[in-house]
């Protein structure tokens, strides 16, 4: 098989690694040299070029706390009323706090104070090359223009450029401030980058003034003192009239304190139906010790037996002849008369009654001796007794239930009059809230309006902006050495990986090896001249 020396080798679709010692990587760079270096050369030239053309930035930084405050420790105190409860974190109020920071009034503000509009369009313009008449610092920037912001010679709302420049200006602000919210400790982190150092910490300084400036006008109070005053005054004399007709009310029903009031009155109606249960019960054991002691009198006798003497009674023996006497009669008339004559019947009657007598008679008699009963006149005494405690508790009764009565009426009134009073003493509680409302948010605008006047805010700066001695980015000779770095190691690899593409036997030895065939001769390259 035949090779041809010089770029009109054969091209064999075979992938072909001779690289295997260190002379065979000095041959592959000593053959492609060329390439190397137009890599080499081709990288350094576009290095070069971006590190012209690249703008370096410097980087101002501050730290400001935000401290627990008045501006969110209380609610608005031109808010009255029921107030609905924000539950609002510590880390909502901070990014609050950097929405604010990040408006466009405060990019504004910096613009408008530190005329950044002119030195935008006279910057823009020296990027392009169209005007560089002034002299520069390494930033960018001209000295002039960073002499003038940082001793603060252009004026607040100062006219400058046309509505653009302003508008690209603000624009570059807004892009260039960088803030972050640190929620563990309240505290804010801000940086400005800008071509120039001075220009950087000047412009974040005016940042952070204007921020505090907005925070306390956006915090303030919207209502002065006076109005709270006014208000006070009328409602203090609106809370005298309703405590007028609180009085006058209870005045003329005899209330000192409805509740306690009620709580006596209740408690004097408890304990007299408990006298008069109690009178109750004992008319009624009176009663029945009445009735018992009646009894035991009736069947008792007021006199007991002292002594009894046994003698003859002479009216038994004359009953006895008289009986003796109508039945001679008797027995007479029978023989005269039938028997069932009127005379007979009459006689025989006489002589039963006389029988009966007779029997009631006794033979002998006693002469009994009496005396006055001493538990007899107990028993009655005690009835007396017993009498007298009915009536006395029949009378406790009446004159209980009396009271009992006037006092449930008294009770009926206070009942009757408690919607009435309640309506007044609630009147008086509002009146009174009211009041006291306007009173305390009186004391907080007095407070929060000294504040206001003095500007005092509850934001603090940890850390003023810095001024940055080294750029934060673009660093020119840091930019040539990586990109000689680069340019060098991007040549290398370019020559292997060229190599690593080649697939053409260049040597004899090449032939042998991968096609396994000899060499017969080779035929050099002539060049024609």
């Amino acid at each position: 098989m035949l090779k041809q020396d010089g770029p009109g080798h054969s091209n064999i679709n075979l992938k072909v690694d001779r690289i295997s010692s260190i002379r065979d990587i000095l041959n592959v760079v000593f053959c492609r040299k060329w390439e190397g270096v137009v890599f080499f050369v081709v990288v350094v030239i576009l290095v070069i070029i971006s590190a012209y053309r690249a703008v370096t930035m410097y980087e101002s930084t501050a730290k400001i706390l935000i401290k627990v405050g008045r501006e969110n420790a209380s609610l608005d105190p031109t808010v009255m009323g029921s107030a609905i409860g924000i539950n609002q974190n510590r880390g909502s109020g901070l990014l609050s706090e950097v929405a604010i920071i990040e408006s466009r009034y405060i990019a504004e503000r910096v613009v408008s104070n530190l005329d950044l509009g002119n030195i935008f369009v006279e910057e823009t313009d020296k990027v392009t090359g169209s005007a560089d008449t002034k002299k520069y610092d390494s930033g960018g920037t001209s000295i002039q223009q960073s002499e003038q912001a940082n001793t603060g010679l252009a004026k607040k709302n100062k006219s400058y450029g046309n509505n653009e420049d302003t508008e690209d200006a603000v624009k570059m602000v807004r892009e260039h401030l960088s803030v972050k919210a640190d929620e563990d400790s309240n505290t804010i982190f801000l940086a400005y980058s800008s071509q120039n150092p001075l220009m950087a910490q000047t412009i974040l300084n005016n940042v952070i003034d204007i921020y505090m400036e907005r925070h306390i006008e956006i915090h303030q109070s919207q209502a002065s003192p006076r109005f709270f005053m006014v208000q006070s005054e009328k409602l203090l004399n609106a809370l005298k009239q309703k405590e007028l007709a609180l009085e006058q009310f209870c005045g003329k029903r005899g209330i000192v304190s409805m509740e306690s009031q009620k709580q006596a009155i209740l408690v004097q109606i408890e304990k007299l139906e408990s006298s008069i249960n109690t009178a109750r019960s004992q008319i009624f054991s009176s009663q029945e010790k009445i009735v018992l002691l009646e009894k035991t009198l009736g069947e008792r006798s007021s006199t007991v037996e002292i002594s009894r003497v046994a003698e003859r009674d002479p009216a038994f023996n004359n009953i006895k002849q008289v009986l003796t006497t109508l039945q001679m009669k008797e027995y007479n008339l029978r023989n005269r008369y039938p028997e069932d004559s009127r005379i007979l019947r009459d006689l025989r009657n006489e002589i039963d009654l006389v029988k009966l007598k007779l029997a009631e008679e006794q033979e002998s008699m006693y002469r009994v001796t009496t005396g006055i009963d001493n538990n007899y006149l107990t028993l009655e005494l005690d009835l007396e007794r017993e009498k007298a405690n009915l009536q006395s508790n029949l009378a406790v009764k009446q004159s209980t239930e009396i009271e009992l009565k006037k006092k449930k009426e008294e009770l009926a009134v206070l009942v009757d009059s408690g919607s009435m009073y309640l309506s007044l003493q609630r009147d008086v509680n509002i009146a009174d809230g009211e009041y006291r409302k306007y009173r305390e948010t009186l004391h907080q605008s007095n407070v929060f309006a000294a504040l206001d006047i003095d500007k005092v805010s509850n934001v603090s700066m940890i850390q003023a902006p810095t001024y940055p001695e080294r750029p934060s980015k673009g660093h020119k000779k840091r930019n040539l050495l990586l990109g000689l770095v680069l340019a060098v190691g991007g040549g290398i690899g370019i020559i292997f990986f060229r190599e690593f593409l080649d697939q053409t036997l260049k040597t004899d030895e090449d032939v042998n090896k991968y096609l396994g065939v000899s060499v017969l001769t080779t035929v050099p390259l002539i060049k024609h001249e």
